[in-house]
């Protein structure tokens, strides 16, 4: 958002769909708009093991094994 790239260079740069980028993008803002309005410093990370992942619809599913 300080960089203001556009939605097509984050999802490249992401490697995610534009839809979600769209979506990081507006619940980041929105979290910082509610914020207590003080700076906003330090680095955001996002855990794999919160971002919900499916192969739904997939023909050739990952194996763990």
């Amino acid at each position: 958002m300080l960089q203001e790239k556009s939605l097509d260079k984050i999802k490249v740069a992401l490697s995610i769909n534009k839809k979600t980028a769209f979506d990081w993008r507006h619940k980041i803002l929105a979290s910082l708009s509610e914020n207590d309005k003080d700076d906003f410093t330090g680095i955001t990370e996002n855990d794999e093991a919160f971002t919900r992942f499916s192969e739904k619809g997939k023909r050739n599913l990952s194996s763990k094994g």
